[in-house]
């Protein structure tokens, strides 16, 4: 097989061969999902002009070929990892690759598949829930993936141990595509927390591209967390792809801190009975950052619920984009689902557009959706002063509150103890209220 010298994003569409590395022993049938993602982007690329859902996404630096593709970058930096629980199961990938030797993924439970993805995905049905076809990023990862995890919790297993992904770009991946994969699948009953962190180092300017797809079998449930504290150089556009069967349970809690251009996208399949999925976000931009989030809900069977709320803190010249569909199909009665998106706006200069949507094909269900933007009030910064309060203070005690609703919902004291530091850190330290 031949290879391109120097691929680009915006070459690919042009290149008459397939030009990303496969691994040796690659089962067949991941080796045609690559080439199925690799003819969608032949056929659609990164052209993304006129389609609403990408309105508001600059794709300018992919398509003109500012990021190269290929082999993943062996670091040629050190780096430590501290665990966020005592207990954890770790895995950390530098620069999109497994590094063994940082992490601890001893005495696991009886039956739990834990490892790898390269090399060891035969019998991960992988593309079944995250469809290549229509979505140009979608296809970018799965036609060049170099490695994830492979997560298999048994049927009836309550796995104690969190399990933490550390997702860690370098400067030797500057100006690359690091595209990790992970496949998560909760059999009958089971139940996991799982908490992605995605850190960029300072000096690293890199597209980081993750696509995770989540499998819950009936009565599984999982607590799926989100970090990402990429740097300003730094263009995150990553997804999440669930499927849901009956009385299945899918929490998710994402954080977005920063990050030149992020965009990320949730996508949730209710396809059993009984089934309840709880999406939360909060992100937080300032000076030119652009943050873009975007969920599809669909409820496809009777009795299934939502709760859905995104909130945004944005100050300087930020934007931020919210664009939400709750689709309930016709034969999905009783269906109760609520979105909401709240933006807290910082600055006169920073700028969001929401669109939160219902599509309701059937004619017995609750449902309702709402977005508020605003600015910190008036009145209660007084109250504050009155008491004491510096007015920066004061600011930060009010913003903080305002993002605390998605943090309480963490199951671990100690990441939200970690959560909070961090939005006051990013609060009274980067000049939020100039």
């Amino acid at each position: 097989m031949k290879f391109a010298t120097d691929p680009t994003l915006g070459a690919l569409t042009e290149a008459g061969e397939f030009p990303f590395a496969r691994h040796a022993d690659e089962p067949a049938g991941v080796q045609q999902l690559r080439e199925r993602a690799w003819s969608a982007l032949q056929t659609g690329g990164f052209d993304v002009r006129g389609r609403e859902e990408w309105k508001y996404t600059d794709l300018t630096a992919v398509v003109n070929g500012k990021y190269r593709v290929g082999a993943a970058a062996e670091s040629r930096v050190k780096h430590e990892f501290t665990s966020v629980h005592d207990e954890a199961i770790r895995l950390v990938f530098i620069n999109g690759v497994l590094n063994a030797e940082l992490s601890s993924m001893d005495d696991l439970p009886g039956g739990l598949v834990l490892h790898s993805l390269a090399g060891e995905a035969g019998g991960v049905d992988l593309g079944s829930i995250a469809d290549p076809v229509d979505a140009p990023l979608t296809a970018l990862n799965t036609a060049a993936w170099t490695d994830g995890m492979r997560l298999v919790v048994p049927a009836g297993v309550h796995l104690a141990r969190p399990i933490e992904l550390y997702m860690r770009v370098d400067a030797t991946a500057s100006e690359r595509l690091v595209a990790p994969r992970h496949w998560i699948c909760l059999e009958e009953g089971a139940t996991a927390t799982v908490i992605e962190f995605y850190d960029g180092t300072d000096d690293a300017a890199s597209l980081v591209a993750p696509v995770t797809e989540v499998d819950c079998a009936a009565d599984a449930v999982l607590h799926h967390w989100k970090v990402m504290r990429e740097n300003t150089s730094t263009r995150h556009y990553g997804s999440t792809h669930v499927r849901q069967a009956a009385n299945s349970r899918y929490e998710s809690r994402e954080f977005a801190f920063g990050g030149a251009n992020v965009r990320r996208e949730v996508h949730v399949d209710l396809a059993g009975e009984g089934a309840h999925c709880d999406v939360n976000s909060l992100v937080m931009a300032a000076g030119n950052e652009r943050m873009d989030n975007r969920t599809r809900i669909d409820h496809r069977v009777p009795n299934c619920t939502t709760d859905e709320l995104y909130k945004g803190i944005y100050a300087g010249k930020s934007r931020g984009i919210f664009d939400g569909l709750i689709h309930v199909h016709r034969d999905a009665q009783q269906t109760a689902a609520f979105q909401t998106n709240r933006n807290l706006l910082l600055s006169d200069d920073s700028r969001v557009s929401s669109i939160p949507r219902l599509e309701i094909y059937a004619d017995d269900v609750k449902c309702s959706h709402g977005s508020t933007t605003g600015q910190l009030d008036d009145d209660q910064v007084f109250f504050l002063r009155s008491r004491g309060f510096a007015a920066d203070h004061a600011r930060v005690m009010l913003a903080q509150a305002f993002g605390s609703e998605v943090v309480e919902g963490v199951n671990s004291s100690r990441l939200r103890e970690i959560l909070n530091r961090e939005i006051a850190t990013r609060l009274a330290g980067l000049g939020v209220f100039r």
